[in-house]
């Protein structure tokens, strides 16, 4: 009992400081999918520690995570439920969260788009940031390999696990970020290659002093390049992703080209509109490897751009605020490729029997798309209401409707 008591005296500052944030979320989408959601949120924050606690339940049909629905009527995933602690040089968390890492509406490197379970942590010094973040993938059962002239026939259980280190500088309205992650997959009953999860170790220098024959530490490379400048009523930014930079120069006998996503933005501010242009491609063999385990992705779902590879967007935002309403215009061009990150290598692996195509970029028959969206948003302390109406059309194929609303109900609110 005195345990007890002494517990509650010390909790009690924290207690008495803290601050609750409840929200609802509920959404309709309709485009090529037709789902209902709902999410209830709940942070308690106190003397920097936070806990997040989001599940987040889907009705109707889905085909995202998770796949399947309770007799087709109802699925679950946990979007959130995570505990973190933050103060002025230092921030750890722990759990199931989003992560974006670049820059843009869909970052090249961590889009947040599939919320993954991860630990973080982030030293800040002045104007420099350096941060670190781990996450544990779901397993994949393959063979070893997947390309042109593979014989495997035995499946394994891989296990696969990201980890990745980035450092921040922060001068006067410039931005650079340098990061490298590694995506390691490894078969049960091998050892998990621990110098990996030392932050200060290069992984790219890991991964080309470990030999290539009898290699027990598979492993698929990026670096993530991201500049933000801002001048005027002008916050210009792009990002550069190189997945597996290439060691022959030229390429080798399997003539494999640097595979790579790029976008240039920039977001601004003109007769009191607010405006974003950005542009974003990947080439065809960006976030993919010879391995199926070794794939940049997550349930089947991209880690990086949500439009995966071999493709390239132009997007538009128009948007004009008049209180607490908000009316707007936005929408892209986009052109996709035949190319996907499950797409089957034409070598690699230790086989060579073809090389890279030539057709590196928007490969095979290049599908087109427009699609122009009215938007809306209505926000008080305690209500949301945002809505999106427009048109998905497909050069060549037809159209259809692309319909989305999200209404927010505030319980309890803190300001962050």
């Amino acid at each position: 009992m005195k345990k007890l008591q002494l517990l509650l005296i010390l909790l009690f500052p924290a207690i008495i400081n803290a601050s609750v944030k409840a929200e609802l979320f509920t959404g309709y989408k309709k485009d090529s999918l037709n789902l209902f959601s709902i999410e209830p949120y709940v942070a308690f924050d106190t003397c920097g520690f936070k806990i997040e606690f989001q599940p987040d339940l889907k009705f109707i049909d889905t085909t995202l995570p998770p796949k399947r629905l309770f007799k087709n009527i109802v699925g679950m995933n946990m979007r959130t439920g995570y505990i973190s602690y933050e103060n002025d040089i230092f921030r750890i968390g722990a759990g199931k969260k989003s992560v974006r890492w670049g820059e843009g509406v869909s970052p090249l490197l961590f889009s947040g788009y599939l919320p993954l379970n991860n630990f973080h942590y982030a030293l800040k010094y002045k104007n420099i940031e350096f941060s670190s973040v781990n996450f544990l993938l779901n397993r994949i059962y393959s063979t070893v390999n997947d390309v042109v002239g593979d014989t495997s026939t035995v499946k394994y259980h891989f296990n696969r696990y990201i980890t990745a280190h980035r450092i921040k500088l922060l001068f006067n309205k410039t931005k650079i970020s340098l990061a490298e992650a590694v995506l390691i997959y490894y078969k049960d009953g091998e050892t998990f290659p621990l110098e990996f999860l030392n932050p200060l170790n290069v992984l790219y220098v890991l991964q080309w002093n470990d030999p290539d024959e009898g290699n027990s530490v598979p492993t698929n490379v990026f670096w993530d390049i991201s500049v933000e400048q801002r001048f005027r009523r002008h916050n210009i930014y792009s990002e550069l992703l190189i997945d597996d930079f290439q060691y022959d120069n030229p390429p080798g006998d399997m003539n494999e080209p640097n595979h790579l996503a790029f976008t240039l933005g920039d977001s601004f501010g003109i007769c009191g509109v607010d405006v974003t242009l950005e542009y974003s491609l990947a080439t065809r063999w960006t976030y993919g490897l010879y391995a199926p385990a070794g794939r940049f992705t997550a349930y089947g779902f991209p880690i990086g751009t949500e439009e995966g590879n071999d493709f390239d967007r132009l997007y538009l935002k128009i948007n004009k605020n008049m209180g607490e309403m908000s009316f707007g215009f936005k929408g892209y061009f986009k052109r996709k490729g035949e190319g996907s990150i499950d797409a089957e290598w034409p070598s690699g692996g230790g086989f060579s029997e073809e090389e890279f195509p030539a057709n590196n970029f928007l490969s095979g028959t290049v599908k087109y798309y427009i699609c122009p969206k009215v938007i809306f948003e209505y926000k008080k302390e305690r209500i949301s209401f945002n809505a999106e109406i427009g048109d998905l059309y497909q050069v060549g194929a037809g159209n259809s409707i692309n319909l989305k609303a999200e209404f927010i109900y505030r319980f309890l609110n803190y300001k962050d």
